[in-house]
């Protein structure tokens, strides 16, 4: 694990907005000292994640596993990893946000002892 960018065709792969993932890419890279962790298979990134450190906290960011590898315990990975790494760092406390649409992800963050600290609300303009 090294910080360098991230696998960004998990990212833009299919079942993915390629707009949103090409934002993802570029703003998970360009924060000091963020560490991008990723698992390959088959010579592809298949799974990737992101964390950035500040002030004792390790914030996760763009956690995202390729849908034809899904429920294999890769994210699981990942995240542990960067947990990992934020303790070796001196930080002992991570949050992370997911969305409410995503039951996957928060079973997996759930197993790993995330527990739901607020939720957002969104606004738009009526059509």
């Amino acid at each position: 694990m090294r910080p360098r960018p991230a696998g960004p065709e998990v990212f833009l792969g299919e079942g993915f907005d390629p707009v949103e993932g090409a934002s993802r890419v570029k703003t998970l890279s360009r924060a000091p000292g963020s560490l991008f962790a990723s698992v390959r298979e088959d010579g592809r990134t298949v799974a990737a994640g992101a964390a950035a450190f500040g002030h004792g906290w390790a914030s996760v960011h763009g956690m995202r596993t390729a849908q034809d590898r899904r429920g294999r315990g890769l994210a699981g990975r990942i995240l542990a990893a960067l947990a990992q790494e934020a303790l070796k760092r001196g930080h002992d406390r991570i949050f992370l946000q997911v969305q409410a649409d995503n039951p996957a992800a928060q079973a997996l963050y759930r197993r790993a002892g995330f527990t739901l600290a607020w939720s957002y609300d969104y606004w738009s303009r009526p059509v």
